[in-house]
């Protein structure tokens, strides 16, 4: 009768999300508030993890808190491992399939693109993406965009080239080359 009822009324999203958060926390993590994991998210040692606050963390994010490269030198150096915490703060969000290295920081309203490798501590405020990850612009800019671009971002679309570059300008003091302008605009087009 139970697996009739399991498999005729399968968890809701917000059941699985509280399930691999609840999980994540009786292994030791530590995370805040109105999170959000996926359930294919790996944490390597959820002891030597902490979340804050509303932090999104997407598909197949890895969060590494261990690294165990230093066993092919076992017969040299002995059996050691390199450890370190991962500590993400507040407003994060983590784009799927990234890597967050041993030992990394990442700082309050941040926005990490998908498939970036994290090897640096992050500052607060910023959007990075890349492997290896790197920060391309503000947050600042990013809500600019979805809140003045709303509609260009749901169709996958970006402004013209000249009101983007216009904008970076503006923002940062920065100017674009067509280069940089033909690869921003591809790789936003593919999200």
């Amino acid at each position: 009768l139970l697996h009739f009822f399991i498999r005729n009324h399968p968890p809701t999203v917000d059941e699985n999300i509280a399930k691999v958060i609840n999980e994540l926390r009786m292994q030791g993590a530590t995370i805040g508030d109105n999170c959000i994991f996926n359930r294919s998210v790996v944490v390597a040692d959820p002891l030597l993890l902490t979340v804050g606050d509303n932090v999104i963390v997407t598909g197949w994010v890895k969060l590494l808190t261990h690294d165990g490269s230093p066993m092919i030198f076992r017969e040299e150096i002995g059996e050691k491992y390199i450890y370190g915490p991962i500590t993400i703060g507040d407003n994060v969000f983590i784009g799927m399939n990234s890597i967050i290295m041993p030992g990394i920081s990442i700082g309050n309203n941040v926005i990490i693109g998908a498939g970036s490798v994290v090897r640096k501590d992050v500052p607060d405020n910023v959007v990075l993406m890349g492997n290896p990850a790197k920060v391309i612009f503000k947050i600042s800019l990013a809500k600019k965009l979805m809140m003045n671009h709303n509609d260009l971002l749901q169709r996958k679309e970006i402004m013209s080239d000249v009101a983007y570059a216009s904008m970076i300008k503006n923002h940062f003091g920065i100017s674009l080359s067509d280069k940089h302008l033909f690869y921003l605009k591809n790789d936003l087009k593919k999200n």
